[in-house]
């Protein structure tokens, strides 16, 4: 709700979540952070101006159910036949995969989602995951000792981060995110864009699968031009065989991820010798 508030509030969206705090499900955070990121910033892209999206978690039997829905324009029979096809998207803008990602991650986790959806009268996503046991609740209880690895305010407002995304959702994530922490961040989709962008930076996160170049290749012309030296390679993938050893990453930073993973990688690249070696890095 935090990340999103700022992207609503300019296109003057109401987001409004109703949550059980007893819900519980097993799966790594950032699996179910993916989850509600992706229909949630969606839904928000979605509406038109004035218009609500709403989040809600019950519990339902032995299940909990989570619901995004929103009043946007709803899709055709035909567009919601092919909604979680990958590089299937009703917007001008994306790169189609986000519902193919989610529907992966809720079936991987045993669960199920399905879309009801009309043209004109909006779109409601409701998944169902197994509940967790109660030991399993109290171990997955976010650890405070996170929090303190976020950067020092003055080291924060003296940071000013590259990000090399294509994807228009995990970019507005980030730059969210940095902001949020009072971290300047320059967003460009493309590596021609960054190659164009003024130096240096603090640090950089650069996608691996750019649509004009591959992330590693890029980072090792980002450091001849003198335009950032430390930087994270952002993927779900492995590191290529044949990586650019030019393009050698300080971090590699695991898609999806959590807010909180991001923080503490921006402030292992940043300073570096206060930073736990390899932390938060996969």
């Amino acid at each position: 709700m935090r990340l999103l508030r700022p992207e609503a509030q300019s296109k003057r969206v109401t987001v409004h979540a109703d949550i059980d705090d007893s819900n519980w499900v097993e799966g790594k955070r950032s699996q179910l952070f993916s989850i509600v990121w992706n229909l949630a910033h969606n839904a928000v892209q979605m509406v038109p101006p004035g218009g609500e999206v709403s989040i809600h978690t019950r519990p339902h039997g032995t299940l909990v159910e989570l619901e995004v829905r929103d009043n946007g324009p709803g899709m055709s029979e035909a567009q919601q036949q092919r909604a979680f096809d990958p590089y299937f998207t009703t917007r001008n803008e994306g790169t189609g995969l986000g519902l193919a990602i989610v529907r992966g991650t809720v079936e991987s986790l045993g669960g199920k989602i399905r879309l009801h959806t009309s043209p004109g009268r909006g779109a409601q996503f409701r998944i169902q995951l197994p509940e967790a046991g109660i030991k399993r609740e109290s171990e997955m209880v976010p650890k405070p000792g996170r929090i303190s690895r976020v950067m020092k305010p003055e080291q924060a407002e003296r940071t000013h981060v590259l990000v090399v995304e294509d994807d228009e959702g995990v970019r507005g994530l980030i730059s969210t995110t940095l902001a949020l922490n009072s971290v300047a961040s320059t967003c460009v989709g493309t590596a021609e864009e960054a190659l164009k962008c003024k130096g240096p930076f603090s640090a950089a996160l650069v996608d691996l699968t750019l649509p004009d170049e591959r992330g590693d290749i890029l980072l090792g012309k980002l450091r001849k031009s003198g335009i950032v030296t430390r930087a994270a390679i952002m993927s779900g993938a492995p590191p290529p065989a044949d990586a650019d050893p030019e393009g050698d990453p300080e971090r590699w930073l695991r898609k999806p991820f959590e807010p909180s993973d991001l923080l503490v990688i921006v402030r292992e690249l940043v300073e570096p010798d206060e930073a736990t070696p390899n932390a938060a890095s996969s």
